[in-house]
């Protein structure tokens, strides 16, 4: 009994930590229409970092991994990673792969996929 005592505790402290992360990183008090509307700012100001640097001669050009989207129906235990994982080619960085996955899925936070539901995921191919 004070074995399950201990777990319990140890197994309520590892949640506590976890939301206070999420809570840090994610944050709890923006609305789901300012994440949008920051998350869009954001990608038009990337964009326009983007054609400039692609204008200027002397910075080499940042290289962009190419992928289709595809959609998958998500099933019990699959993460975004995973999915990916499956469907692609080619190796990407971890943030790339979160980053492309939201541009293709704009209101869905890649850490709370549900089961069942259909997204768009990133497939990476070769560009051989």
């Amino acid at each position: 009994m004070a074995l399950f005592k201990k777990l319990f505790i140890v197994v309520i402290l590892l949640l506590f930590i976890r939301s206070i992360i999420h809570d840090v990183t994610v944050g709890t008090a923006s609305k789901p229409q300012d994440s949008h509307n920051t998350q869009t700012e954001m990608m038009q100001t990337e964009n326009k970092e983007t054609s400039n640097e692609s204008t200027n001669g002397d910075q080499p050009e940042e290289k962009q991994p190419d992928y289709k989207p595809v959609k998958h129906k998500v099933k019990a235990g699959e993460t975004v990673l995973s999915i990916v994982e499956n469907m692609s080619d080619e190796s990407v960085e971890f943030q790339q792969l979160l980053e492309d996955f939201q541009t293709l899925n704009p209101d869905v936070n890649p850490n709370e996929i549900q089961i069942g539901k259909t997204y768009f995921f990133p497939a990476y191919m070769n560009k051989n």
